[in-house]
C-alpha cells in the first residue's frame, strides 16, 4: 500500500503551481460579452434533465452511497436536490461534503503488485455531479450566445455541430488514395 501510495502522489503531484498561464499570441481576444452570464440557479426542469441524461450503471460515491437511480424514480427527491442546488448556487459555496470524493485503483493488466498497472478513477456524489452538470450548462450557453467558441477549433462534443473538420469524407480519402496509389496518411487535398 505504501508502494502504491508513494507512486500516484509522484505522478498526480502538480509540476510547477506557481507557473502563470501566458495566452498564446495566436488566441486572438475575446470581444466584450454580448450577453450577460445567466446568475439564475437551475430549474428544477433543468435538473430533471440533467438527471435524465446521467447513466444509471455509475457507482455511488462510497461516502454517501447515493445513487442517480433514486433521483431518477422519485420526483420528491429531485425536488429536494433541486431545491439544495439552488441553496448552493445562491449562497456561492459549495458544501464541504460534496468536495470529498473516493478514488478507486482499477487493474488494468500486467503484474497486479505494481502500482503503475493500475488506473485510478474517482467516484463524486450525486448532488455534486449534478450541480457541476448545471454550472457546465450554464457556463456553456453564456459561451455559446457570446460566440466564444471556436467552431473551426472545437467541434467535439458541442451540440448541433458535427465533428468533421474536414468537408470530404473518409470515403472520398480512401477511394482518392486508392485512384492515385498513394498512402492515406500522405493525402493531401489541396
Amino acid at each position: 500500500m505504501d508502494d502504491c501510495l508513494k507512486y500516484f502522489k509522484t505522478v498526480l503531484t502538480k509540476v510547477n503551481p506557481n507557473k502563470i498561464f501566458q495566452i498564446p499570441s495566436w488566441i486572438s481576444m475575446l470581444h466584450d460579452p454580448i450577453i450577460e452570464f445567466d446568475l439564475e440557479p437551475p430549474t428544477y426542469r433543468q435538473i430533471t434533465n440533467i438527471i435524465r441524461k446521467m447513466k444509471t450503471s455509475g457507482s455511488p460515491c462510497p461516502l454517501d452511497q447515493i445513487s442517480i437511480i433514486s433521483f431518477k424514480r422519485c420526483p420528491y427527491l429531485r425536488t429536494y436536490l433541486t431545491e439544495l442546488i439552488q441553496a448552493v448556487w445562491l449562497s456561492g459555496s459549495v458544501p464541504d461534503e460534496w468536495k470529498k470524493a473516493c478514488t478507486i485503483l482499477i487493474h488494468k493488466k500486467n503484474d497486479a503488485n505494481l502500482p503503475e498497472n493500475f488506473r485510478p478513477i474517482t467516484l463524486q456524489s450525486v448532488p455534486l455531479k449534478v450541480f457541476t452538470s448545471s454550472l457546465r450548462n450554464a457556463m456553456f450557453s453564456y459561451l455559446l450566445a457570446n460566440n466564444f467558441i471556436e467552431h473551426e477549433i472545437q467541434k467535439g462534443f458541442t451540440p448541433h455541430i458535427s465533428g468533421t473538420f474536414r468537408t470530404y469524407s473518409t470515403n472520398g480519402l480512401y477511394t482518392q488514395s486508392n485512384t492515385n496509389k498513394t498512402a492515406i496518411s500522405r493525402y493531401n487535398p489541396s
